[in-house]
């Protein structure tokens, strides 16, 4: 049965727009130091979609050929075919090659996949440019969600305008300044939700919708052009000339974008408007447009445009699982490999499943069977991560017994009742039944010594209360990413000064990373901490920040004469520690990493905390001692894995610093 829908014309040059935004996202993806900015193309694809979905709308509305049913039935066989391939066969090679915890995330990512609420799933979790990011195979689907969100709410609100006979273009741009406004807002407050969030990104689809409009309209008085009015020669040529203009604008924006655009904090904001106002001036120009005829519809870019939905969804799970297998990322030869295996896959997406599905004239008799067919995919991943990624699999096992696994941690111990006053987020943990005489405070790089802390002291007959608050330094005075940080050290230290029986204060953290900013063994961010001074915002300098912070921590413990000792980190690993544990059959690598690269990654913050120790007079111990030896620095001891990711220790590090004979007292 044909749709009632009317449709535009075909364009070949907004398919070659498709594939420059593709391309720049596959570039992002897999070499991220050419292009810093590819991820800008998923901005493009947003403008192209607003555009060409608005554009259908308007046509149907004008001729009366509107239809919900119609409507939605094509976008399930535009979009469910290729989707629900990729996220089986993501599912099939985790079943076969993931641990527990892996198999479980990507099961919840295939439900919310699979239910169009990926973006708000990542939201929940952390960033697109986070450490772990490499670890989520299906990242990349965030704007999948963000897509069908606006399908859903769009023609809704446009068909309420129509009928009730409401200037459509004042709806456009009413509901798109609120859109950027919120999206300005939310950069400043939550740059994760700023990315995530339908509200904060809808301005960009419907920036395309704009156009759209505008070309309905010039279509409609074209079909009815009334009086002619005579123009200059001058005007004339400039009319003929603006085209190209406008193409090599929105080709260079998009260019410069690439370019220039950072991760982090201030996108999407408003440097989003650069891959936008490009992919607009691009679509504006129109056919003709040299640039649009001779370069966006040379046949190569064209097919490549028309298999880059299958193409945006294949080319990150085939690099995110190799980045998993590797433990760190694949060599530029595998990538290149990895991307043709891709092209080669998407094309035999597009052409045995996309187009016989979408093209089929009796197209409709599809849709029940696609939408049992994505209930049934995104149910299996649900399940799979209720069940905590089924770890009666021959791969869990190995897992398991190698020891990748948190230690033992509550993030609040009954026993610590009310004694400590702090938010219902943060940590707390007393170790025994004796009363705590020691404490451990800082980021989750405390929490995961409490293990050992517990054991150690244990010997002893002396309690260990462990204060740690996850992403949290212990510095007084110092704020990371508006978090509660400053409110909850305040608690923390209050608690130690007015409890002379907690003798002793231990200070840990991920110190390299607070003091330069940037994360370790992936892309480097300078956005990952964003720490300030709360008293003096102003000031910029991070060595200055950390020293000012950990000085005034210090001078409230030296001053409650508390014996402070500070813990310098434990290694962190540039590559997955997963990736030691053979994965059925698959070879595990060394363990190692080199101690020159550790030593380098923790000079910085040594030197300063080194610096501060005649005045204060605090112990220094260092937790690379037990892991590092002349050359190298192991994360593996008798075939168990002693961290639990590139940061922590797991379940085992407890028994291995026990039997090394290592000392913090």
């Amino acid at each position: 049965m044909q749709t009632k829908l009317s449709l535009p014309s075909y364009r070949a040059e907004i398919d070659g727009l498709r594939a420059l935004a593709v391309l720049s996202v596959i570039a992002y993806h897999a070499f991220p130091e050419y292009a810093r900015g590819g991820f800008t193309g998923v901005d493009v694809f947003f403008v192209i979609s607003g555009y060409l979905i608005s554009l259908i709308l308007f046509k149907s509305l004008n001729g009366g050929s509107f239809s919900f049913a119609d409507f939605y039935a094509r976008r399930v066989r535009r979009i469910f075919p290729a989707l629900a391939v990729v996220l089986a066969a993501s599912y099939l090679f985790g079943w076969f090659f993931l641990f527990p915890s892996e198999l479980a995330q990507l099961g919840k990512h295939i439900a919310s996949s699979a239910g169009f609420v990926q973006n708000l799933t990542l939201w929940s979790e952390s960033g697109y440019f986070d450490t772990s990011s490499s670890s989520k195979a299906l990242l990349h689907l965030w704007s999948l969600g963000v897509e069908e969100q606006f399908y859903i709410l769009w023609p809704v609100l446009l068909w309420l305008a129509w009928r009730r006979k409401l200037k459509v273009l004042a709806v456009i741009l009413t509901v798109s300044i609120a859109s950027f406004a919120f999206n300005l807002w939310m950069t400043q407050h939550d740059a994760t939700g700023a990315f995530y969030l339908p509200l904060s990104r809808f301005w960009e689809l419907l920036a395309g919708g704009a156009l759209a409009w505008r070309v309905a309209q010039n279509e409609a008085s074209q079909s009815d052009p009334g009086p002619q009015k005579l123009e200059s020669a001058t005007r004339a040529r400039l009319r003929a000339f603006a085209p190209h203009l406008l193409s090599a604008f929105g080709l260079l924006l998009l260019l410069f974008a690439v370019w220039k655009t950072e991760r982090g904090a201030g996108f999407p904001g408003a440097w989003a408007t650069i891959p936008v106002l490009g992919a607009v001036s691009i679509i504006a120009a129109g056919p003709r447009a040299w640039i649009n005829r001779y370069l966006l519809a040379n046949p190569v870019i064209v097919w490549i445009g028309l298999i880059s939905y299958p193409l945006y969804l294949w080319h990150w799970p085939l690099l995110s699982y190799a980045r998993i297998i590797y433990g760190e990322t694949p060599s530029l030869q595998a990538r290149f490999l990895l991307i043709a295996i891709a092209l080669i896959l998407s094309w035999l997406t597009y052409q045995l499943i996309e187009r016989p599905i979408r093209f089929n004239r009796r197209g409709i008799s599809f849709v029940p069977a696609l939408a049992s067919i994505m209930v049934v995919v995104g149910l299996a991943g649900y399940l799979t991560f209720r069940l905590n990624g089924l770890s009666y699999r021959p791969v869990a096992q190995n897992a398991l017994l190698q020891g990748y696994q948190w230690p033992p941690l509550k993030n609040w111990d009954p026993k610590c009742g009310g004694i400590v006053q702090l938010k219902p987020d943060s940590y707390c943990e007393i170790s025994s039944t004796y009363p705590p005489s020691v404490a451990i405070i800082g980021d989750s790089h405390a929490n995961a010594l409490f293990d050992y802390f517990s054991a150690y002291f244990g010997r002893e007959q002396r309690g260990v209360i462990n204060l740690g608050k996850g992403g949290c330094p212990a510095f007084l005075g110092v704020e990371r990413d508006n978090s509660s940080c400053p409110l909850v050290e305040n608690t923390v230290i209050d608690y130690l000064v007015h409890h002379p029986e907690i003798r002793d204060v231990y200070i840990a953290g991920r110190f390299a990373a607070t003091q330069s900013g940037i994360d370790f063994g992936e892309r480097p961010n300078n956005s990952f901490y964003r720490i300030k001074l709360v008293d003096h915002p102003s000031i910029q300098d991070r060595n200055a920040i950390f020293k000012t912070g950990l000085s005034s921590t210090l001078d409230r413990l030296t001053n409650a004469r508390k014996n402070v000792t500070i813990l310098l980190d434990l290694p962190e690993l540039n590559f997955d520690p997963l990736s030691c544990t053979p994965r059925l059959g698959l070879v595990a690598r060394e363990c190692t990493i080199q101690r020159e690269v550790v030593t380098e990654r923790q000079a910085a913050y040594r030197k300063i905390i080194q610096a501060l120790q005649p005045a204060y007079g605090f112990r220094l111990i260092d937790m690379s001692e037990p892991f590092c030896g002349a050359e190298f620095c192991t994360a593996k001891y008798n075939g168990k894995v002693l961290y639990r990711d590139r940061q922590h220790l797991g379940i085992y590090a407890s028994q291995y610093l026990l039997n090394k004979g290592f000392r913090v007292d």
